[in-house]
């Protein structure tokens, strides 16, 4: 549309806002709980509606504010949707799980070799998954595998029985991208998670 790429995740953000705020109308409450990450992400789309004022593409500008859109959106729906701890369960299963699929999905292409042969390494083709590209793959990994690895590993007797498996797929996922860049924030990630959780 106008040079830009529309994905399912336009619409069902759009949708999930409508019906957000229909419900919390209805209900007469709409609550935004106060966080700092929001705070954040507001102040990053100011920077972003600011610079693209300026902008000589005004195309990619637009989109990667659509992105910032959305993602404040879903923050803001997840923090007020997902407040009970069944609705937390769920969203868990829903983040980590989508990443493992995802995960596994690049283990058969590394394994089988499937992919353009820019991509291969000597004899190993790199894990890309659907995102076209083996770094956004990985990066997309990153967001979930130390949050699989705080379940599996750092609650002990309240850890999920799927999330061992999963934190393994995102681990072999990661690694079979050899994105080197990936591998060094999941090091950080991961040493930063295990510091904040050694007493």
């Amino acid at each position: 549309v106008g040079g830009l790429n529309l994905t399912l995740m336009e619409p069902t953000v759009a949708l999930a806002l409508v019906a957000w705020l229909r419900r919390g109308l209805a209900q007469e409450r709409l609550r935004i709980w106060p966080s700092a990450l929001l705070a954040a992400q507001g102040l990053m789309l100011g920077v972003l509606l600011a610079a693209s004022l300026a902008s000589e593409a005004p195309g990619p500008s637009l989109k990667e504010t659509i992105k910032w859109i959305e993602l404040m959106v879903a923050f803001v729906l997840t923090l007020d949707l997902a407040r009970d701890i069944r609705a937390a369960r769920w969203l868990l299963l829903a983040l980590v799980g989508a990443a493992a699929v995802e995960a596994l999905f690049g283990v058969v292409q590394f394994v089988t070799g499937r992919g353009p042969a820019f991509f291969a390494i000597g004899p190993f083709m790199r894990a890309y998954g659907h995102f076209s590209q083996p770094n956004p793959f990985a990066g997309y990994l990153g967001t979930a595998l130390p949050l699989a690895l705080a379940l599996a590993w750092l609650m002990p007797g309240a850890a999920p029985r799927w999330a061992r498996p999963a934190f393994l797929a995102l681990a072999a996922g990661v690694l079979l991208s050899l994105s080197r860049g990936a591998w060094l924030g999941q090091a950080v990630a991961c040493a930063a998670l295990l510091a904040l959780a050694s007493p």
